[in-house]
């Protein structure tokens, strides 16, 4: 999860996963499809910790996908109802995550001092969001492309080269896909990006990360 201006707090959330991880439980994947629900098995909200691998993140109402997550980070500490209804979380194959009470979360979080990591964490959460609902709320279909693009861009080369361009776009947006290869074909012709298979190479007027 990253942006231009957005840059993961790594750090602050290293020191929150440190501090947590010690109460925490690993989770079971066998038999549930790899679903992170945000409650227990009590209806208690909880607090999931992604110490290896990945997350997916997708919107229920029509299973966009609105963000993937890379260890280290953490689901669960804005304690919000609403967003565990909104979203729905997955582990990525051989994710490695665990889970402690949210109610546990915050008083060890407080017994350690570690406010400030919580407020630079939830600072960043809260930008990524309304970030990505900036990209797809009152914006061109080529913006919502080309912003696509950019993060797509800044994704390790031998992970994004085995990435197609038209499925990262469409599994991020509602576009359809004829107007994504319109946008993609138009792009190329002016040489904004150059591409391989389908694969993003480089976006010309675009410096990389």
């Amino acid at each position: 999860m990253s942006h231009d201006s957005i840059v993961k707090p790594v750090e602050a959330i290293d020191k929150l996963i440190s501090i947590l991880s010690g109460e925490s439980k690993p989770i079971d994947f066998e038999g549930n499809l790899h679903r992170l629900p945000l409650l227990d098995s009590n209806k208690e909200p909880r607090i999931l910790l992604l110490l290896s691998g990945g997350i997916t993140v997708h919107r229920r109402s029509d299973y966009l996908l609105f963000a993937v997550a890379n260890a280290p980070f953490l689901f669960g500490l804005l304690g919000s109802p609403f967003r565990n209804n909104v979203y729905q979380f997955k582990a990525v194959k051989d994710a490695v995550v665990h889970t402690l009470s949210y109610e546990r979360a915050l008083e060890l979080i407080a017994e350690n001092n570690a406010i400030r990591e919580l407020l630079i964490y939830l600072s960043y959460a809260n930008d990524y969001q309304s970030n990505r609902m900036n990209m797809l709320v009152n914006t061109t279909s080529q913006e919502i492309v080309i912003s696509l693009l950019i993060e797509l861009i800044r994704i390790p080369y031998e992970q994004r080269r085995k990435i197609s361009v038209s499925a990262y776009i469409m599994e991020r947006s509602n576009l359809a896909r004829s107007g994504v290869m319109k946008i993609l074909a138009q792009l190329r012709k002016n040489n904004v990006i150059e591409t391989q298979n389908g694969k993003l190479l480089n976006i010309k007027t675009i410096n990389p990360i």
